[in-house]
C-alpha cells in the first residue's frame, strides 16, 4: 500500500497544478487502466454529493464532469478547446437484437488492495457472450457506486440515440447491453475495485482517499472553450434536445 500511496499524491500533486488552498473534502480514486492496445495509464476520479469528475493526465489535460443534480454530463477537451455536452434523455429505442442479460458468481482466489474475504467475482454475459469480469466489494464506498450509476445511466441514454447508425454486420449484445440496456447493472452489488473486458481493458482501482481536500477549481470549467453536443455532430435539429433552461457555454 506505501507505493499505492506514493503514486496517489504525485498524481494529486500533478493535477492540482497552482492551487494554493484547499477547501472542499471530496472523495478521491486512484485507478490504473489499460486499453485494448495494451496502453497501461493512471486514471482518477473525483466524487463529491454534486460532481463527478474523471481525468486521465496531469492539470491541464483532457477530463469529464458530471453534475449530479442537472445530470448534464461535459467533456473537456484542451487540444481543440471544447467542451462536448451530454444532456440526460430517456431511452425510447428498441434493441435491435434481442438481447438475454445474465450474470454468474465465482470463486475467486484474486488478491484485493483491502485484503477483504468478501470480494465478489461476477460475470456479466449478454446472449451468452462473456461481456465484463467485475471484483466487487459489497458496501464499499456506496457514494461512489451511486455517482456511477447515475452518470452510466446518462451516457447509455446518449448512446441510444446511436443505434440506428450501427451497421447490422457489426450488431454485438454486449456492446448493447453494457452500453445502453443494462448499463447500470454492474453496479448492482457494489463498487467494482476491478472490471476486465475480454477485448483486453481493465480498470483497477490502486488506492483511495474519502477525506481528501481540494480547491474548489477541480469543478470548474474553462470559460473560453467552446461547447457542442452530440446531436449537432449528427446533424440533427438542436430543438429535438431537452432543454436545461441554460446556454451551452453556462456553468
Amino acid at each position: 500500500m506505501h507505493l499505492f500511496r506514493i503514486v496517489l499524491f504525485v498524481c494529486l500533486w500533478l493535477m492540482a497544478g497552482n492551487a494554493v488552498s484547499a477547501s472542499e473534502q471530496v472523495l478521491l480514486l486512484i485507478f490504473k487502466e489499460q486499453d485494448a492496445s495494451g496502453g497501461a495509464f493512471i486514471s482518477r476520479m473525483i466524487v463529491s454529493e454534486k460532481f463527478l469528475r474523471l481525468d486521465y493526465g496531469p492539470a491541464q489535460s483532457d477530463f469529464i464532469l458530471f453534475d449530479r443534480q442537472s445530470k448534464i454530463i461535459k467533456s473537456v477537451v484542451y487540444s481543440t478547446r471544447t467542451v462536448m455536452i451530454i444532456n440526460p434523455r430517456k431511452i425510447t429505442q428498441h434493441s435491435p437484437i434481442k438481447i438475454d442479460t445474465s450474470s454468474e458468481q465465482i470463486s475467486s482466489d484474486q488478491v484485493n488492495i483491502l485484503n477483504s474475504s468478501e470480494m465478489l467475482h461476477i460475470r456479466f454475459f449478454a446472449n451468452k457472450d462473456r461481456c465484463l469480469d467485475s471484483f466487487i466489494i459489497p458496501k464499499l464506498l456506496p457514494s461512489v457506486t451511486q455517482a456511477l450509476t447515475q452518470y452510466y445511466e446518462v451516457l447509455a441514454g446518449e448512446h441510444a440515440q446511436t443505434i440506428h447508425l450501427i451497421p447490422g454486420d457489426i450488431i454485438d449484445a454486449c456492446d448493447l447491453a453494457m452500453n445502453i440496456f443494462s448499463s447500470a447493472r454492474r453496479f448492482d452489488s457494489g463498487f467494482p475495485i476491478r472490471e476486465s473486458i475480454l477485448n483486453g481493458t481493465e480498470r483497477i482501482l490502486l488506492d483511495y482517499d474519502e477525506n481528501f481536500m481540494l480547491d474548489e477549481q477541480w469543478r470548474h470549467i474553462p470559460e473560453a472553450f467552446k461547447p457542442y453536443s452530440p446531436s449537432q455532430i449528427r446533424g440533427e435539429d438542436m430543438n429535438t434536445q431537452k432543454s436545461t433552461g441554460k446556454n451551452f457555454a453556462q456553468k
